[in-house]
């Protein structure tokens, strides 16, 4: 008897360019885990999907160098939503007055 298994699949593209933006080149991503710089370049554009040894090596490369575990690879379904803006009160810090802490009115929040 065969049990469903759920999974995330994996958004390699994604994991290519967070290696990218964390200082790899796709050549060096290539010679650390043994592929031709092409294979991760289809693997970044044309919607392939690495092999299963290849691909566990890309995500412990990106793991090692995100620093993450390997649970926070970026997939397909799991989208990391955006950075909301919070509006936050204006503040200016002033060192030529003693450094005090001054809000929008003028008033010193340190006396």
């Amino acid at each position: 008897m065969h049990l469903p298994v759920k999974y995330d699949p994996v958004d390699w593209p994604q994991v290519i360019a967070d290696l990218v933006r964390g200082g790899f080149t796709i050549p060096s991503i290539a010679a650390r885990i043994g592929v031709p710089p092409s294979t991760i370049k289809g693997w970044r554009n044309n919607g392939v999907e690495p092999h299963h040894e290849s691909g566990e090596r890309l995500v412990l490369l990106w793991c090692n160098a995100m620093q993450q575990d390997r649970n926070t690879i970026p997939s397909k379904h799991r989208r990391i939503k955006p950075t909301t803006s919070r509006r936050t009160s204006w503040i200016q810090l002033s060192l030529t007055e003693g450094n005090e802490i001054h809000d929008r009115d003028n008033t010193c929040k340190l006396c």
